[in-house]
Formats: C-alpha cells, structure tokens, sequence
C-alpha cells in the first residue's frame, strides 16, 4: 500500500523509456522515498578505489548507505565525483580521497576545500567527514608524505569543524601484495570502521 501511493506520485514521461529502464528509474525512485518516510539518515562514502569491493549493504541492512569508489581517482577527479551526491543531500557524506595525489604532486587540501565549500552551499544541511589516508609501502618513503597528508586532513576539518575519520592500527597484514591496495582483510576492517563511525552518528 505504502509503495503503491509512494509510486502514484512520481509523474514520469514513458513514452520513449523502454520497460528496463521504466522499472530501473521507478526502483531507484522507490528506494530513496522509502529511507526519507522512514526517516532513516541517508549516508553516502565517497572515494577512490580503497573504496573497492566495499558495499553498503554490509554497512547497514537498512539499504541508507551507499558506498561509491571511483577508482584511480584523484582529488581533482573528485571534485566532478561528488557533485550527484551533493544532489541528492544524503544526511552525512564521507569522503575517501587523497592516496592517488601523493604520487602525482597534487595539491588535495586546497581541492577538498573547494569540495567542502560547494557542499556548504548545495546541501548545507549534509555532515561532512574526512577520512584520514591509509598508509601504502609502494614507494620510497612514501609513509612521511601521507603522515602529512593525514595531519593536513586533519587540521582542515578542525579549521572547517568537520568530523576526520581515523584508521587506527591499520599496518601491513591489511595490504595487499603489492602494498598499495587493502586486501580482503583490509576491506573487512574499513567496513567495521565505517559501521562503528556511522553507528556513533545515529
């Protein structure tokens, strides 16, 4: 009864919409009412491919969280990323970036701001969070660049009074063989962090 009267509201033109898409567009329509009447909080974490192979639903069985990982993305790249979910003004979102720039000599603080300042004004009622940048050994001495990185991040959510995300105790066994990407175990403990942050928040 409640999907029935939520889907008589949406006016959509079907004319030149095949039944695929008809049913695709209407579920995605569904979903999303549904978590605002519930008035459950909508969270959305955004980022590179740490984000990979990490799904919402293994965050929260409420269907509230979408987890969406762009991979090789850089904070340049993230500045095109994050602007459907600023549409959509979830509740809270998190952003994963920052791991791609360190090699590429890109200034991440200076485009997070820029993200941080284009959120204020398109969803101002949104929480941002930062997450902190996971350690990788694929380079030489690349553990100094992202200890300042992480500090960087850390220092523009205090100055813009947003929650930073920490990784604490994440050390080689969470790596990949490569020692660049998380593993499965990896993958594993970013989710219960992200559970365990999400979960302080309700």
């Amino acid at each position: 009864m409640v999907n029935d009267e939520i889907e008589k509201s949406f006016h959509i033109d079907e004319s030149n919409i095949n039944t695929w898409d008809r049913r695709k567009r209407k579920k995605k329509l569904l979903s999303e009412t549904a978590n605002s009447e519930t008035g459950k909080p909508r969270f959305e974490i955004v980022g590179d491919r740490t984000l990979n192979n990490i799904h919402g639903r293994e965050i929260s069985k409420d269907g509230n969280v979408k987890v969406i990982p762009y991979s090789g993305a850089s904070s340049v790249d993230m500045k095109d990323h994050s602007q459907p979910s600023l549409r959509r003004k979830p509740d809270c979102l998190v952003f994963v970036m920052g791991t791609n720039d360190i090699t590429k000599e890109i200034d991440t603080i200076q485009n997070l701001q820029q993200i941080v300042n284009r959120a204020r004004k398109k969803s101002s009622n949104t929480k941002i969070v930062i997450s902190e940048v996971l350690m990788r050994h694929d380079y030489p001495n690349i553990e100094r660049k992202i200890d300042k990185l992480s500090n960087d991040l850390k220092s523009l959510c205090e100055e813009n009074l947003l929650a930073f995300l920490k990784h604490e105790n994440f050390d080689n066994s969470y790596l990949s063989k490569g020692m660049l990407h998380p593993n499965k175990k990896g993958k594993a403990y970013l989710a219960i962090n992200f559970i365990t942050f999400i979960n302080d928040l309700k």
